[in-house]
């Protein structure tokens, strides 16, 4: 096998993952922010703070980009002069963790080490693969 085929399936499964990953954090943002609604009709709009709105805004704006992150991953599999574009990408979903993690902790919750480390991994395949890719673009 060539280092470009293996680019090529390491790119095709980081992008099914996380087109998987950006469905389900797509639906439980969409979740949060239904219960948060009903909530405020049930308790009149009295939160402590906006933190959990924020939170459930940002689960949703991560998850459609992590879902145009992962589509751009099988456009660059496609055509490997396109796996520039997924550096960025990839660059996008690093910072979307990271301030995930900002935010759970402005929450009062600790450092998340279990699935900070672990949701780093993912992103950082995507880059490794795309980066084989780019090296063999014609």
């Amino acid at each position: 096998m060539t280092v470009k085929s293996n680019g090529t399936k390491l790119l095709r499964i980081a992008s099914i993952l996380l087109l998987l990953g950006a469905a389900a954090g797509t639906l439980l943002g969409l979740l949060t922010l239904a219960g948060l609604a009903l909530w405020d009709q049930i308790a009149g709009g009295e939160y402590a703070t906006h933190l959990p709105i924020v939170m459930g805004i940002f689960t949703v704006m991560s998850g459609l980009l992590q879902g145009a992150a992962g589509v751009a991953g099988f456009r660059a599999a496609a055509d490997p002069r396109q796996a520039g574009r997924c550096r960025i990408w990839g660059a996008v979903v690093i910072v979307l963790q990271v301030v995930g993690t900002a935010l759970t902790m402005a929450g009062g919750k600790s450092f998340p080490a279990e699935t900070f480390f672990p949701g780093l991994l993912l992103p950082a395949l995507y880059l490794y693969a795309a980066q084989m890719l780019r090296g063999h673009a014609g």
